[in-house]
């Protein structure tokens, strides 16, 4: 039996302004649900997954899901073997192109980077997958099979990325399919094998339309949207690249960098949350970072380079259709991209000191509100593009969210500004709050070399917020509210709210109080789906499963694994079903005994009886398991279902 939990959400209140020098936040009074967050997963350079400390390091910058294999090197990897394709099968992978790995990459110490030992580390991190097909060098065929295996062995695959193109700079290394139209068709093989093997995988495409003079990638998103079917998000990977002519900028057109570039690149690659073919997409964000050419690499790994990343996914953020942002790169040697320097026992660089604070912000939270910037907190500066036009760009020296689940909020204050700001909070915050205010004693100096500093502090009015900081606030909110709510529930399920539990179907009142003596009404009104009967019919030598007679179900799992509607039995014996509604609710297991019509070898019943698989209740193959429900399968078509007590 399942029971959902319930608690209660409680709405801010926006306020008014104080005085010119001390200002109340406002919120908008839109809310968005907070995407996933975390990383992109690329560990070749070692330690990997299979190191418990480096796991450990990173679960301290709260990642809510990694993804694998990460990066480019999903072109490359053999799930089975979990390292690398050797070069003679990437030599026929594509006819007529150049197809290489990095030649470095044949000389790093072979890792154990299968499906299963990631598995292992995201249970060890708390985390979740996306998982990403490998379009390039592989096959539908040995991808789909991949996948079957990798969920057989207890892979949890429920987020999956189509495999992309290499290029370097404006170089493609790897370019498979001749036009935008035959990778759109493409990742329809791909698309109609993944369902098969898990209809509810949440699947997402490769977009971003090129330069619009590109007669192949000039409409990459139109192929997409015309021709890709059962798609479910758009990937953007966004750089943000600062180059030798950069290094002549001030400080404020370093930190405010983000405010003229993101726009941009989400105006040409097509990820706008006003376009209106994308309506009916999300966009993933599985790759973005700052991207430092400087001859001297002055901008990475600095306390510049953390309040960077804070501008990025401040306007990730303001495109509601954004579901997902990992940041590349999870841990390896680079300063660019790793979070974690694996060289120098995990310490963590810009990227991860970043997710330390921000991914811990919004851990465990539902839903955010924009900080309103008022025009005290503006302020402008000025860009020369190539063509030497002057481009002014408005941006927010003080900008920030609040997160929140259903009776707990955090505040997310950045200032990229040189001044010292004074702010107040709403009077309906019922306790001072605890701050955490982020500062370095450099800006460019390598956070290797430059001491970061946490100051803490409590209150609600008046609240100083440094220069160039990032600063963190957590309290419990307080206001009378009235929440009314509609929950659907299968047969024998029941929710939980406080300290009631509710089975059956009615309108439901409770009065719910938090840590800070905050009263809540919570309406509830509580339906429960009608429940289904199964049978399994027999006609010739097949079986066949349906639900109340005549209809079908939205899957099945056999004792023989089979998940299709109907199976042929091998042999006479017990035979049984799962079978799961159009509600996603779960019908008792219905089970049948077989005995073959055309077949009299099959009566033999005096034949050994033999023990063929155990699995577990979701048909995955399983050990033997103590204090667990497992099936044991007989050679003669049986089963027993067992639980041995330790």
């Amino acid at each position: 039996m399942r029971t959902l939990y319930v608690s209660i959400f409680i709405i801010l209140q926006t306020g008014y302004l104080f005085s010119q020098n001390n200002h109340q936040l406002l919120l908008d009074s839109n809310y968005r649900t907070v995407p996933d967050f975390g990383f992109n997963g690329n560990t070749i350079r070692g330690p990997s997954w299979t190191d418990s400390i480096f796991n450990d390091s990173v679960s301290t910058m709260f990642p809510k899901v990694i993804r694998y294999p990460g990066g480019v090197i999903a072109n490359f990897l053999d799930w089975e073997t979990g390292w690398f394709l050797s070069q003679d099968v990437l030599d026929t992978a594509i006819i007529d192109t150049v197809y290489t790995m990095n030649t470095g990459w044949y000389f790093l110490d072979t890792l154990d980077m299968r499906p299963i030992v990631f598995q292992q580390a995201l249970d060890q991190i708390q985390a979740k997958g996306v998982y990403v097909m490998n379009m390039m060098s592989s096959s539908v065929s040995k991808q789909s099979q991949a996948l079957r295996d990798a969920i057989n062995d207890g892979v949890s695959i429920n987020k999956i990325e189509l495999g992309n193109e290499i290029n370097r700079g404006d170089t493609f290394q790897i370019m498979k399919y001749p036009t935008a139209g035959d990778y759109a068709r493409a990742c329809n093989d791909y698309i109609d094998s993944i369902k098969v093997i898990n209809p509810n995988a949440k699947i997402a495409v490769v977009g971003g339309n090129r330069a619009p003079d590109s007669s192949r990638a000039g409409h990459w998103n139109d192929s997409i949207y015309s021709i890709v079917n059962s798609l479910d998000a758009l990937v953007w990977h966004p750089y943000i690249y600062l180059n030798d002519k950069d290094t002549s900028f001030t400080i404020k057109q370093v930190l405010a960098y983000p405010f003229y570039r993101i726009p941009l690149i989400e105006k040409w690659r097509g990820f706008s949350d006003t376009i209106l073919e994308l309506q009916d997409y999300k966009i993933w964000i599985t790759e973005y970072n700052l991207f430092d050419k400087t001859y001297d690499l002055r901008y990475v790994n600095t306390w510049a380079h953390v309040l960077i990343l804070a501008g990025m996914n401040n306007l990730f953020l303001h495109n509601d259709l954004v579901e997902m942002s990992l940041l590349h790169n999870v841990g390896g040697i680079f300063q660019n991209f790793d979070a974690l320097d694996t060289q120098d026992n995990f310490r963590k660089r810009s990227t991860g000191v970043f997710a330390q604070i921000f991914y811990k912000s919004m851990f465990n939270t539902t839903y955010a509100k924009s900080i309103i910037t008022s025009n005290n907190f503006k302020d402008s500066v000025e860009y020369e593009n190539n063509n030497g036009i002057i481009n002014k760009v408005v941006f927010p020296k003080l900008f920030g969210w609040e997160f929140k689940n259903y009776s707990t909020s955090s505040l997310f204050l950045v200032n990229i500004s040189k001044d010292t700001l004074f702010i107040s909070l709403p009077s309906n915050y019922s306790v001072d709050l605890y701050w955490e205010k982020w500062v370095s004693d450099s800006l460019f100096a390598k956070i290797d070399y430059a001491n970061i500093y946490m100051h803490s502090d409590t209150g609600k009015i008046n609240i100083l917020i440094p220069p160039y900081s990032i600063n963190i606030a957590n309290s419990i909110l307080c206001t009378n509210y009235s929440y009314y709510q509609d929950i659907y529930l299968c047969q024998d399920d029941s929710l939980e709210i406080g300290n009631n539990i509710y089975f059956s179907d009615g309108n439901y009142i409770d009065s719910l109080t938090n840590i800070s003596g905050c009263d809540s009404i919570l309406i509830t009104n509580l339906n429960i789906y009608p429940e289904f009967s199964g049978s399994i019919i027999q006609y010739g030598d097949t079986i066949f499963a349906q639900l109340d007679g005549t209809n079908l179900a939205s899957s099945y799992l056999w004792n023989t694994l089979d998940t299709n509607s109907s199976i042929v039995p091998n042999q006479n014996g017990i035979y049984w079903v799962i079978m799961e509604d159009d509600n996603n609710c779960v019908l008792d297991t219905v089970f049948y005994n077989f005995v073959s019509v055309y077949h009299n070898e099959f009566s033999d019943l005096n034949k050994q009886k033999d023990i063929i698989k155990i699995t577990d209740i979701f048909g995955r193959i399983s050990k033997h398991k103590e204090n667990t429900i497992l099936f044991y399968i007989f050679n003669d078509g049986s089963v027993e279902k067992r639980i041995v007590i330790d």
